[in-house]
């Protein structure tokens, strides 16, 4: 896949527009922050949503040794700009069980967003963040997100999340 014709989200209404069903892992095989956001690179840069996978891996993980990005809800939000894609895209995985995310003391997580954002894009990472709040606010979205079993149920869920439009 080509870097750039991945995924396009200049006109994406719903969640699911940063991402697409490969992209999803309804459970993650790593069990700590270091692997789970290894794990979610790795797929980024398999899709062609990162050129590098290593440069990113290393930048959202310096960043969240720096600035943990876990909220009370149990999402963590680990990003880093990128040059190279042309919009806002994502990765998402499940922790089953959940993971304390970042050093002792700090929040478990059950869902992690990996989120890879263009340099040059602000505007979309907002919009894209106000879609992601509305999963977080919304308790029953996670516990329909927590029964979806396979990436197409999960991409179905993120379809009916609406983010805000400029």
């Amino acid at each position: 896949m080509q870097l750039n014709d991945a995924i396009s989200t200049d006109t994406a209404t719903h969640l699911a527009g940063y991402t697409r069903p490969s992209l999803l892992v309804p459970r993650l095989a790593a069990t700590d922050m270091a692997g789970i956001i290894k794990e979610l690179s790795l797929l980024l840069h398999h899709e062609g949503c990162v050129p590098d996978m290593l440069q990113f891996y290393h930048a959202v993980l310096n960043r969240e040794y720096l600035i943990p990005t876990a909220m009370e809800f149990g999402v963590a939000i680990p990003h880093a700009r990128v040059d190279g894609p042309a919009s806002v895209q994502f990765a998402l995985g499940r922790c089953a069980p959940s993971v304390v995310w970042g050093s002792k003391g700090a929040l478990e997580v059950e869902w992690v967003f990996l989120v890879a954002v263009p340099s040059t894009d602000a505007a979309s990472y907002l919009h894209f963040l106000s879609g992601l709040a509305k999963f977080g606010r919304q308790a029953d979205l996670r516990a329909r997100a927590q029964a979806a079993g396979d990436p197409g149920s999960l991409y179905a869920l993120l379809e009916e999340i609406r983010v805000r439009q400029a």
